[in-house]
């Protein structure tokens, strides 16, 4: 295949879809020019999610948008391992599902060019061995398998020219139960390997009950490598309602980690994932995961309806009423909206920003503790920078 394509990518979904993206296109187009137009590119490459039924109609609305443009396309992932009728839809369209997606990228080693991007996001780990009662995605991405550390290694090895690694997974904090090591031991080797480079390890997405091992508080809290920041898929802080999802219920003993972290690390900050409207969640259930994220220092709250996904046993639930479904979701949005939650940073020092793009008048990124921020290219730039007012979903520094 020739590696001068014009090659316009989009990744739906997880950082998972984000990393098995770029690799393919590394694969496939080692040497590409990276297209910001969908119209002006050779190829098209879209890597599809199907996490809930929304997000799966999405990525099957885009890719039906992309095949009118008449360009040579590629459809990977979640959404292209859901239903064999779409190779009938749309033949001209190259589909690679997750099994053989793996198989092609497993038998080989992610090159040293990360496209010019500052954060590299490393695969560590695929499937998962949870059994969570609405979860579709472990029957789509199959059994826990973790990627063997001298892949991870070889892997590290080659990155060049960036400041931060996002270890991802279906499920990071089970990496290495399936041969006998965990994650603590694996972010302990990597931070070995980096320890005398600039460049800082942010985790994925992780399960709650991770924070429960006192050495994985103790590395986080003393660690200036990991940055102050973890994402939570906490879904749910009623009991009866996790005990229904069959996730971790102690929610009350997470809270007391968080903030064991931060009496260490000040700026330590947490992200979440909620799911609204599960079929068992009554008024008090959904009061009691309002009043949590209510106390947790948080910089961003993802949330989204309650999606019954076919084979899965939450599927076979009574659902709530629509309309109480989407009462609660609009409280949860207006309350922990992304503008909502960044207003609490103006006058804050903004600690390590990391400059991710730009266009023409402006910078964006992240702090470390994953605060999005943007600011004025044409302002001279200070040695420390402060939150000055919120654009929708940026902290505007001065």
């Amino acid at each position: 295949m020739t590696s001068d394509k014009r090659v316009f990518s989009l990744a739906l979904g997880c950082k998972v879809s984000q990393a098995d993206l770029s690799k393919f296109k590394d694969l496939l187009f080692p040497n590409c020019v990276d297209e910001s137009s969908a119209n002006l590119s050779d190829v098209i490459i879209l890597s599809s999610c199907a996490v809930t039924e929304n997000a799966q109609k999405d990525s099957i609305r885009m890719l039906k948008k992309f095949t009118k443009l008449n360009k040579d396309i590629y459809f990977l992932g979640c959404a292209a391992s859901i239903s064999e009728d779409l190779k009938k839809i749309f033949p001209r369209v190259n589909f690679f599902d997750n099994k053989e997606l793996s198989d092609l990228l497993s038998r080989n080693v992610h090159r040293s060019n990360y496209h010019d991007r500052k954060r590299y996001v490393l695969k560590v780990g695929d499937g998962c061995c949870r059994e969570c009662s609405y979860c579709i995605i472990r029957y789509l991405r199959g059994p826990l398998k973790s990627r063997p550390f001298e892949d991870i290694r070889k892997e590290i090895s080659l990155i060049q020219d960036v400041n931060e690694i996002v270890l991802s997974a279906i499920e990071v904090a089970l990496w290495g139960y399936d041969f006998g090591l965990d994650i603590v031991w694996l972010l302990k080797e990597i931070i070995k390997l980096i320890e005398n480079r600039d460049i800082k390890i942010r985790l994925g997405s992780i399960y709650p009950a991770l924070l429960l091992n006192k050495e994985f508080i103790d590395l986080i809290a003393n660690t200036d490598k990991l940055q102050p920041h973890l994402h939570i898929s906490l879904q749910s802080a009623s009991p009866e309602v996790l005990k229904s999802m069959r996730r971790f219920t102690n929610v009350d003993k997470i809270l007391g980690k968080i903030f064991d972290i931060k009496q260490i690390r000040h700026d330590f900050l947490v992200s979440t994932d909620i799911i609204v409207g599960y079929p068992t969640e009554g008024d008090e259930d959904f009061q009691m995961t309002f009043d949590f994220l209510e106390r947790l220092p948080l910089v961003k709250v993802h949330s989204f309806p309650f999606s019954p996904r076919k084979g899965t046993i939450a599927a076979d639930l009574k659902p709530l009423d629509r309309k109480i479904l989407l009462e609660r979701q609009k409280l949860i949005t207006e309350r922990f909206s992304q503008s909502k939650i960044l207003e609490g940073f103006i006058g804050d020092d903004i600690p390590d920003p990391l400059w991710e793009r730009e266009d023409e008048n402006w910078l964006y990124g992240h702090s470390s503790n994953y605060v999005p921020i943007k600011f004025d290219k044409r302002l001279s730039r200070a040695t420390i920078l402060r939150g000055k007012s919120v654009d929708k979903n940026h902290l505007i520094l001065e």
